[in-house]
């Protein structure tokens, strides 16, 4: 009878194992470290799918609709690929964006699973193009989206880009190894950062050069990688990167004060205006306070979308002043919202992000 009842029971083990490794062939980590999508896929000897998005992005939610919508598809896709969606907004996960030196945008990274950066795709992937770039991938078929350009470059060729994103990605895996007590990678840092740069330099990898050679105690290499890092002063590299510069300016002067220039001070960045009742007008107000020892400037802030107006201290924050930057919002769309206004100073720990959030009530 134990014989019997053991028979009867195998099948129905066999059956919950064949269900659990169907399940686990499905996956989707999110925000998490660059190690894990590359150790997950490589336990599972597949390609990975990187995909840089943000929050509230609609366009990066279509292709994770078609996942839950369509087995056959799904299966596709898990079958070859562990994905790892990164968002750029996400505390503590900017180093996608960082090396990518793009935002705001859904950008996917397709890797095989030797590890190769095969393609770039910019903007939402319907199934039917999916398929394509999956079958591109494995047989090899490098390519880079026309739309695909970091920073203010243009018409960048796709073996730069690829070489450029591919040879960041490295150094930041081994960077995050080496921080997690993984030293063997240690030295591959520096010739990935450098083939990196010799593609395209950016503030992302001159800042990760300066930082290898500071562990490597070679003061010179770093204070000049350091310096190169932070002639990056276009908006993205500044967006991205503001909270790395203060590290870097210690890097070139040991003795560096960051309140010998101008240093943004702030009670709050984020404001509720609760129910707003539609076709009405709020404005609100941020008091930002200069720390430092030099005038605060401001550039035109910059609104997530033109239901927001901005006004600023045109002539600047005075040291030890206070300034106000007033935001006037008209609710000329019903739900709920978030409106961010991107505030790009002269300080050293700009640009600053304000957000104001409530709920339009009718219409």
């Amino acid at each position: 009878m134990k014989k019997l009842s053991l028979l009867l029971l195998l099948p129905l083990l066999g059956l919950i194992a064949c269900k659990e490794n169907k399940a686990s062939k499905q996956s989707f980590l999110r925000n998490t470290s660059i190690t894990s999508g590359i150790d997950s896929a490589k336990a599972q000897q597949k390609g990975l799918i990187l995909i840089s998005n943000k929050e509230g992005c609609s366009m990066c939610e279509l292709f994770e609709v078609d996942l839950m919508k369509d087995e056959a598809y799904a299966e596709k896709v898990y079958s070859n690929f562990v994905l790892q969606r990164i968002d750029e907004n996400s505390m503590g996960n900017r180093w996608l964006a960082r090396l990518l030196n793009r935002g705001s945008f859904p950008i996917f990274l397709f890797f095989n699973n030797n590890m190769s950066l095969i393609g770039i795709e910019m903007g939402a992937i319907n199934k039917k193009e999916m398929e394509t770039y999956i079958a591109n991938t494995l047989k090899g078929e490098k390519w880079v989206d026309k739309h695909y350009q970091p920073g203010a470059e243009t018409n960048m060729p796709a073996s730069k880009l690829l070489s450029y994103v591919e040879n960041s990605y490295k150094a930041q895996l081994y960077w995050t190894q080496f921080r997690t007590k993984q030293k063997e990678n240690f030295d591959k840092i520096e010739p990935a950062l450098k083939t990196s740069i010799a593609a395209y330099p950016t503030f992302f990898n001159n800042h990760l050069l300066a930082r290898y050679y500071t562990v490597k105690k070679d003061t010179i290499q770093s204070r000049k990688s350091a310096t190169l890092a932070l002639s990056f002063n276009d908006p993205t590299s500044l967006y991205f990167n503001a909270n790395l510069r203060t590290e870097l300016k210690y890097i070139v002067n040991p003795n560096y004060d960051i309140y010998s220039e101008p240093y943004i001070a702030i009670g709050e960045t984020e404001q509720q205006l609760g129910q707003v009742k539609f076709g009405e007008k709020r404005t609100v107000s941020f008091k930002i306070t200069n720390l430092g020892r030099e005038t605060l400037l401001f550039k035109k802030p910059y609104t997530s979308c033109n239901c927001t107006l901005a006004s600023y201290p045109e002539k600047g924050i005075k040291p030890k002043e206070t300034g106000v930057l007033t935001v006037n919002f008209s609710a000329t769309k019903s739900g709920e919202f978030t409106q961010i206004i991107y505030v790009t100073t002269n300080a050293i720990n700009s640009p600053l992000e304000l957000a104001i959030k409530g709920v339009v009530l009718g219409n």
